[in-house]
């Protein structure tokens, strides 16, 4: 079987055109479902027009929530798969993530430039900073300046949907229950599939138009789930990098949001916090 969610998001995209897809809070970026398939085409052309990968390629993210949601759900239409890996992870962990999936490009927040550019440079790879770097490393290329110069023309390619030997959608670290990392494939059946599973299509999400606001990392599982259900239904996803209590609720009440996805963790934090005004008031 095969699936071409490039054209898929764009059939998404031509019925959602101006409605807001995107909303990164700290950067106070707002994007349309036309913006987001505009970039999401030219990291595409960029990875393979200017850098040269080919198919089942892999390059790499160590992004933030912000950065991290320019990729997912959007790159599903690249032919390249992606490794997400997490901001936290130490050093060792990442650079062996890196070591194990042997990605051609990575796509990196700049503040952990400093402590992963020597490493990178040795490994071959492509850096790419999601911010302007402010100190000078040779041949770390800026994310924005390399897109403003690259095509916008739409990506619409078949692609195995349910056969990871033939495409591999993206690679994820997981630990499990064991507290050994190891690495789960996605194939394009398994996100889509969950996608529109009626839990989360309709029964988590009962909103025409949801507004969904994501503080967990969205590169894993549970938060990942929540994205590309949202998309399908013309909504929003709206990102913290940080689960700060105040500003989780003055997103809340500032972007009229419909739902959250948040650990345990977090929402007795928010409780304590409600039941301390109610006291102190």
């Amino acid at each position: 079987m095969l699936l071409n969610m490039g054209r898929l998001l764009k059939q998404n995209t031509l019925r959602f055109h101006d409605r807001l897809a995107l909303v990164n809070v700290e950067r106070n970026r707002r994007y349309t479902y036309r913006q987001m398939d505009d970039i999401s085409n030219r990291i595409c052309n960029m990875m393979k027009l200017k850098f040269g990968l080919k198919r089942n390629d892999f390059y790499v993210t160590i992004l933030a929530n912000d950065n991290m949601a320019l990729f997912y759900p959007w790159m599903l239409k690249s032919q390249f798969g992606g490794v997400w890996i997490d901001v936290r992870e130490t050093l060792v962990d990442k650079l062996s993530h890196i070591d194990f999936t042997g990605p051609k490009v990575i796509f990196l927040e700049e503040n952990l430039l400093d402590e992963l550019y020597e490493s990178l440079k040795e490994r071959g790879l492509i850096i790419i900073s999601m911010d302007r770097p402010v100190k000078s490393h040779h041949e770390v290329h800026y994310f924005w300046d390399l897109l403003a110069e690259t095509s916008v023309q739409s990506v619409e390619i078949d692609l195995p949907a349910d056969d990871t030997a033939r495409h591999i959608c993206f690679l994820r670290f997981t630990s499990g229950t064991s507290g050994k990392s190891k690495c789960a494939m996605y194939s394009l059946n398994n996100i889509w599939l969950w996608s529109w599973n009626p839990v989360h299509y309709v029964e988590i999400m009962p909103y025409e138009l949801p507004k969904v606001l994501l503080f967990s990392p969205i590169h894993h599982a549970a938060s990942a789930s929540a994205v590309l259900p949202v998309i399908l239904k013309g909504g929003c996803i709206i990102t913290l990098n940080k689960a700060g209590v105040d500003e989780i609720g003055d997103t809340i009440a500032k972007e009229k949001i419909d739902m959250i996805y948040a650990v345990p963790t977090v929402l007795y934090r928010i409780i304590e916090k409600q039941l301390h005004s109610l006291l102190s008031g």
